[in-house]
């Protein structure tokens, strides 16, 4: 079945979120800047981040973050539309470029740093993922400079498992702590066909949606893809135009909502039925 698009905006359009305030937002990145989109399908700028934001996301105190290739760090505001230097390396050592950024419920802070398309890949898989400890502020690498351009971080409900896109290994990493504080990871899905996943988000069922990637794909057309918690395949779901670029669960949680890059569109997926 088909995605059905709800608005179009911005250049190169990425990592739609849901605000504090409940409303939708995604992320231009070739013009650095965030839109919200209302329910009829109107973009309204509402503040410009970084140079190339390819993530923005806010936690449940209203605190924004954005993921920037340019700057090579994530970078933070309270609102105040100063955004300022949250983190940009660990030990001495600056990120390659931070991808996309998640918190938790506990106020823990998830990023993958990918560096810009290239950067890490198959050959040269240096790319990281991290966790800054809610309490501590102690940032932990949980894979050091061993991933293949990893992007998208998806959480499951009970925030027990960490799902992580290893876009250029064309797969699907899962962590789990076990015993907790102690994170192990193994592969989730391998995947076959298209370029590579780029985002991932979860319903409350467990339920794990890929948005798949391609340049060019032959069919011109973006997949994503429903797997279970047990990671077999639920469903797939098509999206005008190849280059998917990110997913979130609507405010209502009834639909995924999905960002493609090449139409500079937004998209709606009714999981509810």
């Amino acid at each position: 079945s088909m995605a059905s698009k709800i608005a179009s905006c911005g250049k190169y359009l990425t990592s739609p979120y849901i605000g504090s305030d409940g409303a939708l937002r995604v992320v231009s990145l070739e013009t650095a800047e965030v839109f919200r989109v209302s329910d009829d399908g109107t973009c309204t700028l509402e503040f410009s981040c970084g140079s190339s934001p390819n993530c923005v996301a806010t936690d449940s105190e209203g605190v924004s973050y954005c993921c920037d290739f340019a700057y090579r760090c994530v970078l933070t505001t309270d609102g105040s539309g100063q955004w300022t230097e949250f983190v940009k390396e660990y030990e001495e050592k600056q990120f390659q470029g931070p991808n996309t950024l998640i918190t938790d419920s506990q106020g823990s802070i998830y990023f993958t740093d990918s560096g810009p398309v290239g950067e890490t890949s198959l050959q040269n898989p240096r790319g990281s993922l991290f966790l800054v400890q809610a309490q501590s502020e102690i940032l932990v690498p949980l894979a050091y400079e061993n991933l293949a351009y990893p992007s998208g971080l998806a959480l499951s409900a009970d925030e027990s498992t960490l799902y992580v896109a290893e876009t250029c290994a064309n797969r699907i990493l899962r962590f789990v702590q076990s015993p907790s504080g102690v994170f192990v990871s193994s592969i989730f899905v391998q995947l076959a066909g298209m370029f590579g996943p780029t985002a991932l988000c979860c319903d409350h069922l467990g339920n794990v949606y890929v948005a798949r990637f391609d340049f060019v794909s032959a069919s011109g057309m973006g997949v994503v893809s429903a797997y279970s918690p047990m990671g077999e395949l639920l469903q797939h779901w098509e999206v005008e135009g190849s280059q998917v670029t990110g997913l979130c669960l609507s405010a209502d949680k009834t639909a995924i909502i999905v960002t493609e890059g090449s139409n500079n569109a937004v998209y709606s997926i009714n999981i509810n039925a």
